[in-house]
């Protein structure tokens, strides 16, 4: 593989790693645009009647559904389901353990001895979850 691919591959393992922690940082998102929020300054000096959505609640409704890295996340989130989803039963455990589980501090290598799997059946496994996942993301081009 090219460099550019390793490099694709390696994002779309942090992203695919990072799947248990999309809740809270989701969370953490909608607690810094609450705060950002109260900081606004007021656009309708003028005293006419402003175009802002009165209802408050609705606001942070539409604030929470239009902002980028809620929107990736949740991407993100739906595409790991499918991903794994589409892998089946065995892989499926596998991949789950290796990312989430008690094995989720091995190297890939120490991980194919653990569930008794060549190194290479479990390197295939690993690059057909990230590629299954880099094309429900949208983000997979051709690979070289």
């Amino acid at each position: 593989m090219s460099k550019k691919n390793d490099k694709l591959m390696n994002e779309l393992e942090n992203r695919f790693s990072d799947y248990k922690n999309i809740p809270n940082n989701i969370n953490k998102q909608k607690m810094s645009l609450q705060a950002s929020r109260y900081q606004e300054e007021d656009e309708n000096v003028g005293g006419s009647r402003g175009s802002r959505i009165s209802n408050p609640t609705e606001r942070v409704a539409l604030m929470y559904l239009d902002d980028p890295y809620i929107m990736q996340q949740e991407k993100d989130k739906k595409a790991i389901r499918e991903t794994l989803d589409e892998l089946g039963k065995i892989e499926s455990s596998l991949i789950e353990r290796k990312y989430w589980g008690d094995c989720s501090w091995m190297t890939w290598k120490e991980f194919s001895k653990e569930v008794h799997y060549s190194s290479s059946s479990i390197s295939r496994l690993k690059q057909k979850t990230l590629m299954i996942f880099g094309r429900k993301i949208n983000r997979l081009g051709s690979w070289d």
